[in-house]
């Protein structure tokens, strides 16, 4: 069936009207619609029927239209405006020109890998709206998505879910970052055991990927983190990539045996809407449909 304007007239009914109206002729009106004029009469006396009221006066001069057919001619005018109003709008949410792209994001990604895939797609897409939803860990991103409420997830891995698909993007490393007068004395790289006589600072409700028997501070603000480093504070654990780009200045250390940062982009691949997908494919340089099921994360 049509999509309707309500109880009592169709999209399609009110097309017919308003052709009637314009033309003031059945026979003119339905060569303009191609249709056969038997058919737009009849469709015609059915709508004028349902409606209880004459849409227009039957005159040996042709049609005349009606009080009632001029004001229901006028709401059918704005009901089509608003259609094509519609169909305008999903179809740039089909072409990725504005919608709402809901990430949920584990807290430690939020200022690493998140900005730059962030400022890559508003590039891309700037009509669309991005929303970002902090998490708690990767179980909180794994059920955001699952359930629904977030379009995509960017966590770490591995993530044991065979109902979601995973995208994995580049590798990172967890470095040692502390300031050059904490730094001395140190080897390079630094053996995990001898982060006991390194002061670290540590983000409030973290958990660092390895353990941390020295914590000197801890704080609840990932900017007070990097500051209280570049001041000499203690170190802190941080991924390669961010220490370089947020801690100018501050002594980089490699540790050993080395803590590698996976992560990657989950997400339902049965119902990605089309900013989702972009997203999904611009981070990956791939199409989403060759990216592999998150229980496989767990593979080198």
């Amino acid at each position: 069936m049509p999509p309707t304007t309500g109880s009592s007239m169709t999209i399609r009914e009110a097309e017919y009207l308003i052709a009637v109206a314009e033309y003031g002729s059945v026979t003119e009106a339905a060569r303009s619609l191609s249709i056969a004029q038997p058919s737009l009469s009849r469709a015609l006396v059915t709508l004028e029927r349902r409606l209880g009221t004459a849409l227009f006066d039957r005159t040996d001069r042709g049609l005349r239209i009606t009080d009632a057919g001029r004001a229901i001619t006028g709401t059918a005018r704005r009901i089509l405006a608003d259609v094509d109003r519609i169909r305008s709008a999903a179809a740039d949410v089909r072409a990725v020109r504005s919608g709402v792209l809901t990430i949920s994001v584990v807290n430690a990604l939020a200022a690493q890998s998140l900005p730059a895939l962030v400022g890559r797609f508003h590039r891309r897409h700037p009509g669309v709206r991005v929303v970002v939803v902090a998490a708690d860990g990767i179980g909180a991103v794994t059920r955001a998505v699952r359930d629904g409420r977030c379009d995509v997830g960017l966590t770490e891995t591995p993530v044991d879910d065979p109902t979601l698909a995973l995208a994995r993007l580049p590798d990172d490393e967890t470095v040692l970052a502390l300031h050059p007068d904490r730094a001395a004395g140190l080897p390079s790289p630094v053996p995990v055991e001898r982060l006991v006589d390194v002061p670290m600072v540590v983000l409030t409700g973290s958990t660092p990927p390895v353990a941390v028997p020295w914590v000197a501070v801890e704080c609840e603000h990932r900017r007070s983190v990097w500051e209280l480093v570049a001041q000499g504070a203690g170190g802190a654990l941080v991924p390669r990539g961010l220490a370089r780009r947020e801690l100018p200045g501050i002594d980089i250390r490699s540790l050993h045996p080395p803590i590698p940062l996976r992560t990657g982009l989950l997400y339902r691949d049965d119902s990605l809407t089309p900013a989702a997908a972009a997203f999904v494919a611009m981070s990956t340089n791939a199409r989403p449909a060759d990216d592999s099921r998150a229980r496989s994360a767990t593979s080198p």
